[in-house]
């Protein structure tokens, strides 16, 4: 789970309840296509709720390490390249992987392990 979510104000307050407009604003969104950083915590997502209509929302999450991303890459993309799969889904399995390693604090990960081929 992040540390931090991504809140954008995207459609306009005009019209909405003076509620809505004042958790808009406590958010600190006063315009149209500003985005601000909020803590992941309960309040944060309460005050969300109130007004999801009006906001997107993203989890910002933090690398800590990109060790061996571009190797788990390019190894599942040549892995399943040479097993008979289309450049398509080779590249889709080497994302994978590359984002399973991206999440671990190191190198490789016990998901990544379990597409080991023996």
């Amino acid at each position: 789970m992040a540390d931090t979510l991504k809140v954008t104000l995207v459609k306009s307050t005009i019209g909405a309840i003076p509620k809505h407009r004042a958790t808009v604003e406590a958010m600190g969104l006063r315009k149209l296509h500003k985005t601000v950083e909020m803590p992941n915590n309960a309040a944060s997502w309460g005050m969300i709720k109130q007004v999801q209509h009006l906001v997107k929302v993203e989890e910002v999450v933090d690398f800590e390490n990109t060790t061996g991303c571009g190797d788990a890459l390019t190894s599942g993309v040549i892995d399943h390249f040479i097993r008979g799969y289309t450049l398509k889904e080779s590249v889709a399995f080497g994302n994978e992987l590359s984002r399973l390693t991206l999440m671990s604090k190191g190198a490789t990960t016990k998901e990544i392990e379990k597409y080991r081929h023996v």
